[in-house]
């Protein structure tokens, strides 16, 4: 957990004194092999942190709101920092390979070359007809009205601040265009 601010009674927009708290959970299952890997590797591990709150600390800038963006193979994790500190979290189940087998799926290939394809030609449309952008972009669109989502919930439910600058990051990003 983290402690994200504290209110006071009579605040704009809240309801009487509390503390803002942000919650983290991760499976056991998954902290359980870092743990594991740690030892093996003979390093005495302190803390582990989820990639979210890594990528908040190493990456957001101080007074601006973010929306940081991690496009991983299985998921894309969505995060809103403001004064670099992580108040807003979301994860897709949607990312790389959901790229990859549309592209497999619309071409008639199989995943190895789609994968080829997809890091080949991303979204160009000049590339190959545009045909791995025709695929790609309905699922990348799903990703991007998440992320719309997200910054609207953000800005008229919690704190009424706009995001002023996005990160993006993972191996997904990579892809041309």
């Amino acid at each position: 957990h983290q402690i994200l601010g504290r209110r006071q009674p009579g605040e704009p927009g809240t309801t009487g004194a509390g503390v803002d708290v942000l919650l983290i959970a991760a499976p056991r299952k998954l902290i359980e092999t870092y743990v594991k890997l740690a030892e093996l590797a003979g390093l005495n591990l302190i803390a582990v942190e989820t990639e979210l709150l890594s990528m908040v600390r190493s990456l957001a800038l101080a007074q601006i709101t973010s929306l940081l963006v991690d496009f991983g193979a299985t998921s894309t994790d969505l995060a809103i920092a403001r004064n670099q500190q992580l108040v807003f979290s979301r994860s897709l189940p949607t990312a790389g390979e959901a790229f990859t087998r549309a592209v497999a799926q619309n071409l008639g290939i199989d995943e190895a070359r789609a994968e080829e394809y997809k890091r080949a030609y991303g979204l160009s449309s000049t590339q190959l007809e545009g045909k791995v952008r025709g695929a790609i972009s309905p699922v990348f669109n799903i990703v991007a009205e998440e992320m719309k989502k997200a910054i609207h919930f953000f800005r008229t439910e919690l704190t009424g601040e706009p995001v002023k600058m996005a990160i993006l990051s993972g191996g997904t990003t990579g892809l041309p265009e």
